[in-house]
């Protein structure tokens, strides 16, 4: 949390959004509700620590608080609270460590290339071409997959978000709100 130079909500001004996370989080059938933090960055995120399914925070950005409407912070919330209830971030994080996995078989393939060159160029390779092509092109593949699978979850926290909510019309006016947020402070 001290990465992201998040602060808890202050209870006298996030009344209203205590009871959104704890009443998302009953809907959704957590555990404990997230801990609710603010923080600078400007798009929301669910973080997670060690005792991730027992106490997750979902943070939102001041942007949020400050310039979206309760319905429209509900939304956001409740599609958060939805990655953290399908725990998207192990998921996530595992795909990942695949991705990466497939980068070391890559260089491994650029490795074995290396080393039978010259039984290549004589057309007596001990290694298949194929099985070589394989290895080179896993990363692309496994990078490929992952932003499908990032996709679909995305998707699928969406639909849970709209779910919890009851109000599928929360939360797109709510993203269209913080990706202007977000051009207009990348451009300052």
């Amino acid at each position: 949390m001290r990465m992201y130079r998040a602060r808890p909500l202050d209870p006298r001004h996030g009344e209203q959004i205590a009871y959104i996370v704890d009443e998302l989080s009953r809907r959704a059938e957590l555990p404990a509700a997230p801990a609710h933090l603010r923080h600078p960055q400007h798009d929301a995120q669910r973080l997670r620590h060690r005792h991730a399914r027992t106490r997750p925070s979902s943070a939102s950005p001041r942007a949020c608080c400050g310039r979206l409407s309760l319905r429209e912070l509900a939304g956001v919330l409740a599609h958060e609270i939805s990655h953290v209830r399908n725990n998207d971030l192990a998921v996530m994080g595992l795909a990942d460590v695949m991705t990466r996995f497939t980068q070391m078989l890559s260089y491994l393939a650029l490795f074995l290339a290396i080393f039978n060159l010259p039984a290549l160029l004589l057309g007596d390779p001990d290694i298949s071409l194929a099985a070589l092509l394989l290895l080179y092109l896993a990363p692309t593949i496994g990078s490929l997959m992952q932003l499908g699978l990032s996709r679909t979850r995305e998707y699928d926290a969406d639909l849970e978000g709209a779910q919890l909510t009851g109000d599928p019309r929360g939360s797109p006016p709510a993203l269209d709100k913080l990706e202007r947020y977000q051009g207009a402070s990348g451009r300052t």
